[in-house]
């Protein structure tokens, strides 16, 4: 992974401040090793950046994290109940590192809340082309105002093996995150040059028409990087051409509807980032 063993130091709190001149980065859950033996301490890191370029390793954010999660085949552990007490540790980083006494799929799974940030209308233009919204409602909305307001939250899972079993269908159970990735195949059971199918759900509902991101990593440097629309089934397919790390991301935008956390009287944009981690051997 780019950037894990030399991570330029930016500051937590200058990463959460509301920014004007880029969009928000992606973030994703690394385990540093994604397949263990029982007893092995799985230790995982919360990476930052874009296109796989990490940029800043995250704590434990408390204070905007409302669940943290290990689940397995037997049940669902809750991370932050395990955390130490604040006023001794506040800083929790690597976020996970915890023995792992049984055997099959284990799923990581993370919560953010939400980020107010604000932008220009020329920088969130960009934004919406990078991320395949640009469309005349949006334009039309933007057009409105002399600057766009938008608070993000993330969902983000990471898929683990443990023992020589990969039995079991976590990699698509969903969970009810706000938005979430199932993978529809176990990509413990895969082969470089097989294809993966990954669905799509919002509010627990398929999301159609929708780009999503595959980003490919051999290790060392971002080798490929593929998008692919959703069908009506919210379901888009990918090629896994290679072995290794492999993240699947999207990041779905809409204007604020008053839904969720209160009114909109200061916010003009909801959006929702999502990220998958797994490796493919």
């Amino acid at each position: 992974m780019r950037g894990q063993n030399g991570v330029r130091v930016i500051a937590v709190a200058l990463f959460l401040l509301p920014v004007h001149v880029v969009y928000p980065h992606d973030v994703w859950l690394l385990p540093e090793q994604f397949i263990l033996s029982k007893g092995d301490v799985i230790i995982v890191h919360q990476l930052a950046g874009s296109e796989l370029d990490v940029e800043v390793e995250l704590p434990v954010l408390r204070t905007m994290t409302p669940s943290f999660s290990l689940i397995t085949s037997g049940g669902s552990v809750d991370l932050l109940s395990e955390l130490p007490d604040i006023r001794t540790q506040p800083e929790v980083k690597p976020v996970l590192q915890r023995k792992v006494d049984i055997e099959g799929l284990v799923l990581l799974t993370m919560e953010h809340a939400f980020i107010h940030t604000e932008f220009s209308n020329e920088k969130f233009s960009e934004y919406l082309e990078h991320e395949g919204a640009e469309t005349k409602t949006f334009h039309d909305h933007i057009e409105r105002r002399s600057s766009q307001r938008e608070r993000y939250a993330r969902t983000l899972k990471s898929l683990v093996r443990v023992g020589e079993t990969a039995e079991g269908d976590l990699y698509k159970q969903a969970i009810g995150q706000k938005l979430e990735i199932l993978l529809l195949q176990n990509p413990y059971l895969m082969h470089p040059g097989d294809t993966l199918q990954v669905q799509i759900l919002f509010e627990g509902q398929t999301l159609a028409d929708k780009l999503v991101t595959a980003f490919h990593e051999d290790g060392k440097q971002l080798v490929s990087t593929s998008t692919m629309n959703t069908n009506s089934e919210g379901i888009a397919e990918f090629a896994l051409d290679r072995a290794g790390f492999w993240l699947i991301r999207l990041v779905h935008l809409l204007p604020c509807t008053e839904r969720y956390e209160g009114d909109c009287s200061d916010v003009d944009w909801e959006s929702y980032w999502t990220s998958y981690s797994f490796q493919l051997d």
